[in-house]
């Protein structure tokens, strides 16, 4: 899910697809009990439906609201009503006036979110226990004291942003297809046939009157699923939401479309034309809706055919004739139809009719022989593997309740989908795709509406009700023991679900590429899984598929990863080849060579994305190309530095920094230092020590006068403004208030800058800044894509706001406030995961933190003053020092941006040089 306050809701739908899939078709085991939500199911009088799942081992609740109405709910000519009114619903209720965050942030709430799709909107609060009144009596004041707070002036200014988000959307590579294939799958009038954010002329012509008719129509309680799963009393909380919800009305009779699945025959052939670096194919059926027992059939097809790298369209599109860069296959249920999709991504210079040829033949062979039993089982046991992993928060157990609730009418829904699946055979798996990929009546049936009664009393909508005393956030002891090579084990013991979590820190990252080559860190840790000694890549990941274990490695600026998660039952076998792909890669010559051409078009593709391109071209501009953190952010490399790249360098690369003296082991989970410490030694003992050459982080000395850099992006439809500066590194003294300073002003939704640029002006979808982890100076990016004719004002107002904060407008006590409890509040929950806690594990152990560092780390955060905010502030934010990068139709925006004259522009390419006039 994302983290603003609205999902981007057609990038949401493929989230979507992943967490769906993951209720339908992901459960593998016979063992029922293992994937039980034990929970209890009421109705109020005035219709709503809770469910409350009780999980009391983080102080945390997970609120989950669905509505049951999307898109197939809206007509043509008012389309985009669902995703707006999600909109809306942040901007303030009757009682709580003003942004929706404002009430439950400063409560320690987070995430708290929003998302629409085809079916659904649902709204997810996550809190600690002390702020569950605050969260019931917000979402019931939005569910039943909404209508007096939507003015024109807020529906403006919300069209304004979901306006913009549409930009930015549309201003992706490959965002056409989409749209095409939403208007081209279904028959005109299906529901599923517009998008779910509208188009522009439907979003413009909606009126205050629509809207409210909206809500009156499909927001009552009688529509909606409330889910919540945490620390919670179950009667306890029933009580709660009758007194929050029981007096609002019920809302009126509603109307539920039958299934229509509009399958197709014969084949239909669409050719668009798209600002794009590769061409792609995407191949897509129509099929049976969510929970109906042949999607969940084809969801397994899906997997088998190009899921892992032992997958079917992989090996023989990837690996064996190398025809694209990526391929995926899944299908979809949606409530009264599905889908099933095979996309794929082509080389340069492939032809797209060879890749559909290779496609047919694969499909054309499964239809025949149907799978074997040795893929079929690892597509299960895959998919147990993920679940296990899942319901370890609270989150996702109230969201796949209510899923089953709304979409199925039935909170259990994931068992049937489980018993389904588990007692899938091959004959099923085959005639399914022979039924459904090898090449439609409207029925109303209309019951009695039940007789709802609403509640005489109601909650007191006179004030938000008081946030009990916060929960102390709670992070395990740490546990330390050391291997005779120098590997160090620091082990934290997690026993919520049967996982253990591996994490192998080597002090070697990008900067360590200066020793060698620019993408060589990157390139080392895409090999690992491309064979061993004695493995084969694909032996790598079918073992892994069969374990039902995840190994994955990356790197940063500072460090080299490699990360295992490895079920109980299975950690000998997964520790095995774990210790296997850390110490004995063979990086093969023909893998090295098919992913140095990956890489290279992977370039290509970072560069045709504005958001991307930035972080190819910003280090240098900050630290300077001969900086070792001066290479792109993205990890990859230039152009220059693949071609002279050799498979001889990754092995120089590997035998210089993966050394025991050199490397650190996080554990996390179901083990003991006891039994965990013999099985590491046994496996990891042997391996030598070396010597690694001198890291050095020169220091960059700050600008005198900011700069603006201007990259040419004909025909774009907006610009992306990046702001950018060096803030001083993580291990600094003042990091609380520098911390809490960025929160304030750029740092988050609230924070200034976004409030006057998404809310105030309605120019952007968003404008949010982070700063990278690093041992040396980091670096603070600031990124607003906006419509280009407020480029030059965007500029402006980034401008003003930064000289401000660290001038005459200065941080405030409220603000200071607020953020603190944002910091704060949100920790009790920040560690609900094992691999949350993990990555805790690892920031202190890359950044030397004492063992105890997290157990006050909410205490140092609520001591840091409002003058120290102020002081640093003007050190880390002086304007100064700021440079921008704008990416956009040079022609639309050169002459505006060159009149603000506070700073020098200077055009350059796509790869930060001075381009030509």
């Amino acid at each position: 899910m994302e983290s603003t306050n609205c999902t981007r809701s057609l990038l949401f739908v493929l989230t979507a697809v992943c967490l769906c899939l993951m209720s339908i078709v992901c459960q593998a085991r016979t063992d029922e009990d293992s994937i039980d939500i034990p929970h209890k199911k009421f109705v109020l009088g005035n219709g709503l439906t809770l469910i409350v799942h009780e999980d009391h081992k983080a102080p945390v609740v997970a609120i989950n609201v669905w509505y049951h109405v999307g898109s197939k709910n809206e007509k043509p000519g008012r389309t985009g009503f669902a995703h707006l009114f999600e909109h809306l619903m942040f901007n303030g209720s009757e009682n709580a006036p003003g942004e929706y965050f404002d009430y439950l942030e400063p409560l320690g709430g987070g995430p708290i979110n929003g998302s629409t799709n085809n079916d659904r909107t649902q709204y997810i609060d996550v809190v600690p226990t002390s702020a569950l009144d605050a969260a019931l009596w917000m979402e019931s004041d939005r569910m039943g004291h909404l209508l007096g707070a939507v003015t024109q002036e807020v529906l403006d200014e919300q069209r304004g942003v979901v306006q913009n988000e549409k930009r930015e959307y549309e201003n992706q590579p490959y965002a056409k297809a989409s749209q095409v294939l939403t208007e081209f799958s279904y028959p005109k009038g299906h529901p599923y046939s517009w998008s779910v954010i509208g188009s522009m002329e439907d979003l413009g012509a909606a009126t205050l009157e629509d809207v409210r008719e909206w809500f009156r129509t499909y927001y009552g309680p009688a529509n909606v699923v409330i889910s919540i799963a945490g620390d919670v009393d179950t009667e306890e909380l029933k009580a709660k939401v009758e007194n929050y919800f029981g007096d609002i009305p019920s809302g009126p009779p509603l109307a539920r479309h039958d299934v229509w699945i509009a399958k197709r025959t014969g084949t239909q052939r669409v050719c668009i034309e798209e600002r794009v670096p590769q061409a792609r194919i995407y191949m897509h059926w129509n099929v049976p809706q969510n929970g109906d027992e042949q999607v969940i059939y084809l969801g397994l097809v899906g997997d088998i055919l190009a899921s892992g790298k032992s997958s079917r369209l992989y090996q023989r599109l990837v690996v064996d004739e190398q025809l694209v860069t990526d391929v995926s296959a899944y299908a979809y249920g949606m409530e009264i139809s599905g889908m099933f999709e095979i996309v794929a991504t082509a080389r340069p210079g492939v032809k797209i009719e060879r890749i559909e040829q290779v496609i047919n033949e694969e499909l054309e062979k499964f239809f025949l022989e149907g799978p074997t039993e040795t893929e079929l089982r690892r597509v299960k046991v895959q998919g147990r593997a993920a679940f296990v992993r899942n319901i370890e928060m609270a989150f996702y157990k109230a969201y796949y309740l209510a899923a089953g609730e709304v979409m199925n009418g039935d909170p259990e829904a994931y068992k049937r989908s489980h018993r389904i699946t588990s007692g899938a055979s091959a004959a099923d798996l085959k005639k399914a795709a022979v039924d459904w990929l090898s090449d439609g009546a409207l029925v109303l049936e209309v019951n009695p509406f039940p007789d709802y009664k609403v509640s005489e009393e109601g909650a007191d909508r006179s004030k938000l009700p008081p946030a009990g005393n916060p929960p102390e956030a709670s992070f395990p002891s740490l546990q330390r023991t050391e291997l005779g090579n120098g590997l160090k084990i620091v082990l934290a013991e997690r026993h919520a679900v049967p996982v253990v979590h591996f994490l192998l820190l080597f002090d070697a990252g990008y900067a360590a590429d200066l020793l060698a080559s620019p993408g060589t860190a990157k390139m080392v840790t895409s090999m690992l899984e491309e064979g061993t000694v004695g493995r084969t890549a694909e032996q790598v990941s079918d073992e892994l598929d069969l374990l039902g274990a995840q190994l994955m490695s990356s790197s940063t600026g500072d460090t080299t990863q490699v990360y295992l998660s490895a079920l109980k039952e299975n950690l000998d076998g997964s520790l095995e080849l774990y210790a296997d792909v850390v110490l004995n890669p063979s990086f093969p010559q023909d893998n090295f060579d098919r992913l140095l051409k990956q890489t290279l078009i992977g370039i290509g593709q970072e560069k045709a994305k504005p958001s991307t391109l930035i972080y190819r071209i910003i280090p240098g501009l900050l630290y300077g190309s001969d900086h070792p953190y001066g290479i792109p952010f993205t990890g990859s490399g230039t152009e220059e530095s693949l071609t002279a790249m050799t498979r001889e360098d990754l092995v120089s690369f590997h035998n210089t920094w993966f050394r025991p003296n050199l490397a650190t082991i996080v554990v996390v989970g179901d083990t003991t230092l006891d039994e965990i410490a013999p099985k590491l030694e046994k496996l990891f003992g042997s391996w030598e020590p070396g010597e690694a050459p001198e890291k050095v982080i020169p220091f960059v000395e700050p600008r005198e006068k900011p700069v603006i850099y201007l990259v040419d992006r004909p025909g774009s439809q907006q610009s992306l403004v990046a702001a950018a500066k060096l803030f001083p590194p993580k291990g600094n003294p003042d990091e609380r208030a520098v911390s809490l300073a960025h929160d304030i002003i750029s740092g988050q939704f609230a924070a200034r800058i976004n409030m006057n640029l998404r809310e105030t002006k309605s120019w952007t979808y968003g404008a949010y800044s982070y700063v990278l982890d690093a041992r040396g100076q980091r670096p603070y990016l600031l990124t607003a894509p906006v419509q280009s004719d407020k480029t030059k004002d965007t500029i402006a107002e980034i401008y003003r706001e930064i000289s401000e904060f660290t001038g005459d407008n200065p941080a405030t006590a409220k603000e200071l406030e607020k953020f603190k409890n944002m910091a704060t509040l949100t920790l009790p929950g920040k560690w609900e995961t094992s691999k949350a806690v993990m990555a805790s594990i690892a920031e202190a152990v890359q950044f030397g933190y004492h063992d105890e560092y997290f157990q006050g780390y909410a205490s140092s955060i609520r001591d840091v003053s409002l003058e120290k905010v102020r002081e640093v502030s003007g050190q880390v934010m002086e304007i100064n020092s700021v440079i921008f990068v704008v990416v956009g139709d040079r022609a639309k925006i050169e002459g505006d941006v060159r009149s603000l004259g506070f700073a020098d522009v200077v055009v350059i390419d796509e790869d930060g040089n001075i381009a030509q006039p």
